[in-house]
């Protein structure tokens, strides 16, 4: 699906639902940095195929199939309209499952874990949190990351 983002910036994502989408738990994937959501594939069919999710994974804007270049600011807009068209309440956009926030998991890896986390806090703020957040490999912060890379 392709799903506009707040600053009308397209992005891509894979939708694999379940045969009845509103009976399964959601997890809305968020991947590393390297790569897209091509090389993400096993961990994307897993969740589907044998935790018996649906599955909406993000492909953020400059990565894959989506325009546009990655910014903390632009990736957080693309999470939020991901979740958004999840939740039935994006406007414009391709038909929504509407499923409910609640059975919503945010699932990043490394880089995707910070997207996850920074949607996680606007969302909690809005009122609207979802069910849980699932974190692996991410850093602690941008400040301890840089040290690591650029010491």
């Amino acid at each position: 699906v392709a799903i506009l983002a707040a600053d009308e910036i397209p992005v891509h994502c894979w939708w694999l639902p379940q045969a009845q989408p509103e009976d399964a738990p959601t997890v809305i994937y968020f991947h590393a940095n390297a790569g897209n959501l091509g090389t993400r594939m096993i961990i994307i069919l897993d969740l589907q195929r044998i935790c018996k999710c649906n599955v909406l994974a993000v492909e953020y804007r400059g990565f894959g199939d989506s325009t546009d270049s990655p910014s903390e600011t632009g990736l957080i807009a693309d999470a939020e309209a991901a979740f958004n068209w999840a939740t039935g309440s994006a406007v414009g956009n391709v038909p929504s499952p509407k499923l409910s926030m609640e059975r919503i998991a945010l699932f990043g890896q490394s880089l995707g874990g910070a997207v996850a986390i920074g949607l996680t806090r606007k969302l909690a703020a809005a009122g609207k949190a979802p069910g849980a957040l699932v974190l692996e490999n991410t850093f602690l912060s941008t400040r301890s990351m840089a040290g690591q890379v650029f010491l």
